[in-house]
């Protein structure tokens, strides 16, 4: 009977213990894993929504990237457009400013070469005159005198 006694000893001690361990440390302990494992959800649940918002600004910024350097390209093709038609106009203001330049030229040449001309002319009237007084001086025949003034003349005309 001892054995039978000590075994319903040890027996109502386990089952005391049991009812102890689930009514003052299981349920306690149970409800702290809950709210541990209630919180732990939503942590996953809080940080999977950070990722997928995260997600979704890094494909907006993706798209607005993408949108950008579209633009840049747009931009870059202006500024090569402006720069060809910038240079094209200089070219031909250069162009007319050398025309420009080559007609005041040409004008103040002859200017210049009607004057030479008018000078030529001038010195040789001046020879003539001058050859007319040295003939004029001598006695020299008329049809001579004649003749020769006519040969000077014809050699002057121009």
């Amino acid at each position: 009977m001892n054995l039978n006694l000590t075994l319903i000893i040890e027996v109502l001690s386990f089952l005391l213990f049991v009812y102890i361990f689930a009514k003052y440390i299981y349920r306690p302990i149970s409800s702290v894993l809950e709210k541990r494992a209630m919180m732990i959800r939503e942590k996953i649940d809080s940080a999977e929504e950070k990722q997928r918002e995260a997600e979704k600004r890094f494909r907006e910024v993706e798209e607005r990237l993408a949108g950008l350097e579209m633009e840049m390209a747009d931009i870059r093709t202006r500024a090569v457009k402006e720069a060809a038609e910038v240079k094209d106009e200089i070219i031909r203001n250069a162009k007319q400013e050398a025309e420009r330049i080559i007609q005041r030229a040409r004008e103040k040449a002859e200017v210049e070469s009607k004057k030479i001309y008018n000078r030529l002319k001038d010195e040789m009237l001046d020879l003539v005159f001058h050859s007319i007084k040295l003939i004029l001086k001598r006695e020299v025949k008329k049809e001579d005198h004649y003749s020769y003034l006519k040969d000077r003349v014809e050699e002057f005309k121009i």
